[in-house]
């Protein structure tokens, strides 16, 4: 009884922009369906191999970064709403295209455009969380849009699995696409597309042009966040075929911890979250990466064992476990440390800048993961995002409250 009345209480105080951001982005993470099943759709449906079908999420890489460093150099001057209005309805047009391709390059060019215009929306969204949230409750804002991701992510796939079986491919383009569109449409309906803060600093520019300056405290953050998303990026890229391939567990059983990972957050992350707000952010991040560094403890020590032994069965249970708590203590508060560093009027800029390296480490995690993984063993691999994620640990230390300054 305790724990829910903790849980709702956690929610408390939060803006009412903020629960619109909310149900927006679990409107349009309800519909993700089209990425998740692109190149099984490839590979079955066009009979491309599995190298190619798989190669394609490269496009999706490059999307996301040309995408999140346009948002972040313009949202500043044009508004946070105007760009998350045109990202959500500019990729759901795309993704409602791609029903119609019918090569690679087809595919390719519909799903680098739907992915650039898709995640536009991000710095600006982060930068717009900065500006209609409170100071002392800005980590919770951040978390509740989190929420609502996983809980979308969690979703979709079901629904689009369900949908390929009962219709086919086709209509996954079509309810993730609309899906992008009526999330757009809720924004524009329920927040307008005027930011008061945006239209604020045309105000100061006309009389003064600044030059912001990163401080040297965000460029640590950045070097933290890059190794420890490298690591935890695994998650998706090479755990699966780890589970697979190594200790030859079933499909449905690895989707269920992924199920996992996303009830945990919707659960926990809110009153852990509510309850650690207040403590040195550094601190949180140093938790958070050494229970995800434990993690990959438990994926290195299975393979001696392989599926017959019945505790190897508890492996992904466990590195499931580890890596979601992990996840909790250190996303939300290294998202509000960046936001706390940003100056008012260049919010979306450093939001960009954050939001690069997720973009970046999405590139190049899925080939040098695989590729160490085949060349040295799926056990190293392990042991070295150990050391990667106790790595994290000494670039944060460098990690103080300096905030950004501007300079004529």
């Amino acid at each position: 009884m305790n724990f829910i009345r903790s849980y709702f209480n956690s929610f408390k105080g939060l803006a009412r922009e903020i629960w619109i951001f909310a149900l927006v982005i679990l409107i349009n993470r309800s519909g993700l369906m089209v990425t998740t099943f692109l190149a099984v759709y490839l590979h079955t449906e066009f009979g491309y191999s599995i190298a190619e079908s798989g190669s394609i999420m490269t496009f999706y890489g490059l999307g996301s970064l040309a995408g999140v460093w346009t948002s972040g150099r313009i949202a500043d001057k044009v508004g946070y709403l105007k760009i998350q209005f045109f990202a959500l309805v500019g990729s759901g047009v795309f993704i409602l295209l791609m029903q119609f391709a019918d090569s690679y390059w087809d595919f390719a060019a519909l799903l680098f455009l739907a992915v650039f215009c898709g995640d536009m929306y991000r710095p600006a969204n982060l930068a717009s969380i900065t500006q209609f949230s409170k100071f002392e409750n800005r980590t919770r804002s951040l978390a509740l849009v989190r929420l609502a991701i996983n809980l979308g992510i969690a979703i979709g796939p079901a629904i689009g699995g369900f949908l390929i079986i009962q219709v086919g491919y086709e209509i996954l383009f079509f309810v993730d696409g609309l899906t992008c569109i009526a999330a757009g449409i809720v924004l524009m309906s329920l927040l307008g597309l005027k930011d008061k803060t945006v239209e604020e600093t045309r105000e100061q520019k006309a009389v003064k042009k600044q030059k912001v300056k990163f401080p040297k405290s965000f460029k640590w953050l950045m070097a933290s966040n890059f190794l420890w998303t490298f690591a935890f990026f695994q998650i998706i890229y090479t755990y699966p075929l780890f589970m697979k391939g190594e200790l030859n567990f079933a499909e449905d059983l690895i989707g269920f911890t992924f199920t996992l990972n996303g009830l945990m957050i919707f659960l926990l992350e809110m009153p852990i979250v509510k309850m650690y707000e207040k403590y040195n952010k550094r601190r949180i991040l140093y938790i958070g990466s050494v229970l995800c560094a434990i993690s990959f403890v438990f994926l290195a020590i299975s393979i001696p064992y392989g599926f017959a032994n019945p505790w190897v069965i508890g492996v992904p249970l466990l590195y499931m476990l580890f890596i979601t708590i992990g996840e909790i203590f250190y996303l939300p508060f290294a998202g509000a440390m960046a936001m706390n560093m940003a100056p008012k009027e260049k919010a979306a800029k450093f939001m960009g800048q954050y939001s690069l390296v997720f973009s970046f480490v999405h590139v190049i995690t899925p080939f040098l993961g695989a590729a160490f993984a085949d060349y040295f063993g799926f056990q190293k691999l392990w042991i070295v995002m150990f050391f990667i994620m106790i790595s994290v640990i000494f670039f944060a230390r460098k990690i103080s409250n300096e905030k950004a300054t501007s300079s004529e």
